[in-house]
C-alpha cells in the first residue's frame, strides 16, 4: 500500500529533517549562477535550528508535508504581531494594511518538487486562516522563478503603488486591490516582493 503525504502541525519531532531540508534550499549554499536553482527556488532567511525551534511554539502557521516519516516540505507563518525588528518592509505593510499571517517559508525537497506538495500545505493555511491577509515575499535578485509562478498559480498578485524605502535602500510598493475573496495587496522592491492573497 502506497502511503499517502499527511499535512500536520511541524514538532519537535520534525526539527532536524526541517533543518536540513531548509539548507538544502537556502541560498547561501546554491549556486546564485545555477539557472537549476533559481528555477527551481530558494530560500533566502538563514534560520537556524534555534529559530525553527522557536517557532514551533509561536507560529500561528507551522505545518509539514510528511510521507513515511520522511519531511518532504514545511511551511511556516506567523502574523505581523511576531515580526522580527529586520522585517522592514513587512512592518510598512502593516502600517497601510493592519494584521496579516506572513508566509515567511515555503520549502519543498527537490525531489518532491512539483507534486503538489506545496499547494497542499497553502491550502491548509488559507482554509483555516481567516482572520486577516496572507501575504507572501519573493526574492528578485537573483529572480526565484519557481516561488513566483507557484504564487501566481494560487492567485496572489503583484501589483505597485505606495513607495517607501528602508535600510538598504530598497525601494517598497504596495497597493490594494479587490479580488475574488477580497482584497489583494502587495509589495515590490529590487530584492523582493510581497505578494498577498486574502
Amino acid at each position: 500500500m502506497d502511503e499517502q503525504v499527511e499535512i500536520v502541525r511541524a514538532g519537535e519531532e520534525h526539527l532536524q529533517q526541517i533543518v536540513r531540508l531548509a539548507e538544502s534550499r537556502n541560498l547561501s549554499t546554491t549556486d546564485r549562477t545555477d539557472t537549476g536553482a533559481t528555477e527551481g527556488g530558494f530560500l533566502v532567511s538563514a534560520y537556524t535550528e534555534a529559530d525553527y525551534r522557536a517557532r514551533l511554539g509561536t507560529a500561528e502557521q507551522f505545518y509539514v508535508a510528511v510521507k513515511g516519516g520522511e519531511v518532504l516540505a514545511f511551511l511556516l507563518a506567523y502574523t505581523s504581531d511576531q515580526l522580527e525588528p529586520d522585517e522592514w518592509l513587512n512592518h510598512r505593510i502593516k502600517i497601510t494594511l493592519g494584521g496579516f499571517l506572513v508566509i515567511k517559508q515555503v520549502c519543498v525537497a527537490r525531489g518532491a518538487a512539483r507534486l503538489g506538495i506545496g499547494s497542499m500545505l497553502y491550502y491548509r493555511v488559507l482554509e483555516h486562516w481567516q482572520e486577516s491577509p496572507v501575504i507572501a515575499a519573493v526574492v528578485n535578485d537573483p529572480p526565484n522563478e519557481a516561488s513566483s509562478r507557484f504564487h501566481h498559480k494560487l492567485g496572489f498578485q503583484q501589483s505597485r503603488g505606495h513607495q517607501g524605502s528602508g535600510p538598504e535602500e530598497r525601494q517598497g510598493d504596495v497597493d490594494v486591490q479587490n479580488g475574488r475573496r477580497g482584497g489583494l495587496v502587495a509589495c515590490q522592491n529590487r530584492r523582493r516582493s510581497d505578494l498577498h492573497r486574502r
